[in-house]
């Protein structure tokens, strides 16, 4: 989880969910365009990702930063790549982890975004490893409840207009109740599977 997050406050991307499953995950992401993408915010994110002060860049290389970070197949890569380092080294292993590339769908904001978000958070549900979703660790209305989304990893706009309260501040209080009113979904769209 750490290096997504990482890897999240570098990639112009929101995260809206994940689930990390033992042959597969699934991950719910709004890609920020290249325009919404200033030279300004781009040089900011790869300072703090590499943890060096501003760095200077040659004609030609913002360019090419500003397209790999708004892409969706790199940020995937990523990914894919950094948990092969990882548990390949842990393991004593070489190679791929995974073998295919994977599947990107588009998904429309409101009814369709919260029905495919609730099906990525009930997969341990029906896999049988937890009796509630927010009891299983690497998903994320686990996360959200388990760590109370540690670092802002995952964005709490679901895109619906009634798991927003009307609040006079947009604080911790309309986060926890967006997140209630998301669980109450969960509950109710896994009662239909």
């Amino acid at each position: 989880i750490r290096d997504r997050i990482k890897l999240s406050k570098l990639f112009f991307v929101e995260v809206l969910g994940f689930c990390c499953m033992g042959n597969h995950f699934h991950l719910l992401v709004r890609m920020r365009p290249d325009k919404d993408c200033s030279d300004e915010a781009l040089k900011k994110r790869l300072a703090v990702f590499y943890d060096k002060e501003p760095l200077s860049y040659e004609d030609g290389q913002l360019p090419y930063y500003r397209e790999k970070l708004t892409n969706l197949s790199e940020y995937v890569r990523e990914i894919k790549v950094r948990f092969a380092r990882y548990y390949n080294k842990r393991h004593g292993r070489r190679g791929y982890f995974w073998g295919d590339r994977f599947k990107s769908v588009i998904v429309e904001k409101g009814e369709t975004l919260i029905n495919c978000l609730a099906y990525i958070d009930l997969n341990p549900l029906r896999a049988g490893l937890v009796d509630l979703p927010e009891e299983y660790r690497w998903n994320s209305l686990g996360y959200h409840v388990q760590t109370n989304n540690r670092d802002n990893f995952l964005s709490t706009g679901f895109g619906l207009k009634e798991f927003n309260p009307p609040s006079a501040d947009k604080c911790l209080k309309s986060k926890k109740e967006r997140i209630r009113r998301y669980r109450r979904y969960v509950y109710e769209a896994g009662s239909l599977n």
